[in-house]
């Protein structure tokens, strides 16, 4: 699996999460608007039973040259919690994965090579998604595009990321649909992010921009399809596998 820039959603959740903290106690100059819709979004996602959407990125990458080069790609999410995840990704290049657990084991099918591999999830007696994803984090290097909105709980401190914050008003989408419009201003990177208007605060576009580094490479997500608390069956987090994929053992362990 790619790690490609998680560091995009790792980012965004480190600068609007807040734990326990109020607005008022960060150091961060934040408009009372901006902050009341940061708190609802994370809330309102945090706290999800289900949800599912798709999330397209188009990202900059620098090559040796200089030269920059505009990469995408595409991951569809159902999550159920405690436990249940499938991911489906796919980029520009022809990669193509699969991403099954739960709630005992990961399965991860390489749709491109028709190989696929198994694993159990040795985690707590009750294991959550929050769990989950720590391990494969850290046991196998896993990561993905907007993983960090897969969690429950992101208890991060933002006094040391976020520097400002401004409301910039509603804004009408492509599609028709009203969204606020947030700036954020972080210690390395620029953000704005469009947040549906109304009962069902879901993220429906992000922007980023890494001022700090010399490329200054920016990102921005499209998120739709969006389903937030709706029914999903267990067995859509067992493996739907080819009759002809291979068992490959690609899932190792990291040293």
């Amino acid at each position: 699996m790619k790690r490609g820039f998680t560091v995009v959603l790792a980012s965004f959740m480190v600068l609007v999460t807040m734990g326990d903290q109020s607005y008022a106690e960060s150091n961060a100059k934040i408009e009372p608007k901006a902050a009341e819709i940061l708190k609802r979004v994370t809330s309102y996602l945090g706290s999800a039973k289900t949800l599912s959407f798709t999330a397209v990125t188009m990202y900059d990458v620098v090559e040796k040259t200089g030269i920059k080069t505009l990469k995408a790609v595409q991951q569809d999410v159902v999550l159920r919690r405690p436990s249940g995840l499938h991911s489906r990704f796919k980029d520009d290049h022809g990669v193509r994965r699969q991403l099954w657990f739960d709630g005992t084991t990961l399965t991860v099918l390489q749709e491109d090579k028709n190989t696929f591999d198994t694993v159990s999830m040795k985690l707590s007696k009750q294991p959550t998604n929050d769990d989950f994803l720590d391990a494969i984090s850290q046991r196998f290097g896993i990561s993905f595009p907007i993983i960090d909105l897969l969690y429950s709980k992101i208890a991060r401190n933002v006094q040391e990321n976020l520097i400002s914050g401004v409301y910039l008003g509603e804004r009408t989408m492509l599609d028709g649909v009203q969204a606020h419009h947030l700036s954020l201003e972080g210690r390395n990177a620029d953000w704005q992010i469009w947040v549906a208007v109304g009962d069902q605060p879901n993220i429906l576009r992000m922007a980023v921009n890494y001022v700090t580094m010399p490329e200054q490479p920016a990102f921005i997500t499209i998120m739709t399809n969006w389903k937030v608390n709706e029914d999903v069956p267990a067995s859509r987090f067992k493996p739907d596998l080819p009759k002809t994929a291979k068992r490959q053992a690609f899932l190792k362990e990291m040293k």
